[in-house]
């Protein structure tokens, strides 16, 4: 009861909905923002798929323990946790793409976004804990550009790139692509900030045992390079022979290319 009671706050009402300052406030307002919401509280707010699941986790646990049965909610306490991870990486992923000076559609252009920087970071050192927990290569990797200490925000990689790193320890974190989604606003997502595809996807049919999802973006060089010969110009044909040869968008060094990323085009750039 406290627990939840800690999550929702009091401003929420009987059945929750965007009036509180909360962890559920913060869910509600990011699944907005990432096409995370589900059902309806009283058809005018979508309730948030984590505040979802996390309401469902904490009636089951409370069941358990009102049969006594303490020792079985182990399993639900994690995988609230799980959901209350949700808001903090998707504030986290949306603040980076705010805050890339070299996203002309951020907030950061002319390089000074205090605002998007600190957001970024607080979403940052609250999910860092269990990051760092996944892979500590990830964790100091954000560290390196969200941290307010640093001279800019993002200034050791794009946030196309920054979002692929982050999504590595996803499952780890008990968490799907789908349980984080797309960044988006009313003109549809953002580039780059596409939902991405969990290891274990099937793959026309067939499901992977391992992770070979930046294996499959080889079509991505392959659908340049039909779109290029098939212009039937001696440009054209140049330009596919190169992409064949080198990969695609011609921003690619020898070594992106072997480590898979740069094959999709909407993370070419951080490749340049």
């Amino acid at each position: 009861d406290e627990g939840w009671a800690f999550y929702a706050g009091s401003l929420e009402g009987e059945t929750g909905g965007l009036t509180g300052a909360q962890l559920w406030n913060l869910g509600q307002k990011r699944c907005k923002d990432f096409g995370t919401c589900d059902g309806t509280i009283d058809n005018v707010n979508n309730r948030a798929t984590a505040n979802s699941k996390a309401l469902s986790l904490v009636q089951m646990g409370a069941d358990k323990i009102a049969q006594k049965k303490c020792n079985d909610v182990q399993t639900e306490f994690k995988l609230i946790v799980d959901q209350m991870s949700v808001p903090l990486l998707q504030g986290m992923i949306k603040y980076a793409f705010k805050s890339d000076k070299n996203n002309d559609l951020g907030s950061c252009g002319d390089g000074d976004c205090p605002k998007e920087w600190a957001e970024g970071w607080a979403f940052a050192a609250a999910i860092l804990p269990r990051i760092n927990s996944c892979d500590q290569d990830v964790a100091a990797m954000i560290v390196e550009n969200l941290n307010t200490a640093n001279d800019a925000p993002m200034s050791t990689m794009g946030y196309a790139a920054f979002k692929m790193e982050v999504e590595k320890t996803y499952s780890c974190l008990g968490l799907t692509c789908a349980d984080i989604g797309e960044l988006q606003n009313g003109a549809g997502v953002f580039s780059g900030m596409e939902a991405c595809k969990d290891i274990d996807a099937p793959i026309a049919g067939y499901k992977p045992l391992t992770d070979v999802v930046p294996h499959s973006k080889i079509d991505l060089d392959q659908k340049e390079i039909n779109s290029n010969a098939g212009a039937t110009t001696q440009e054209g044909w140049d330009e596919a022979i190169r992409i064949y040869a080198e990969g695609g968008g011609g921003m690619c060094t020898d070594a992106d290319i072997a480590a898979g990323p740069c094959l999709a085009q909407a993370d070419m750039a951080k490749c340049s």
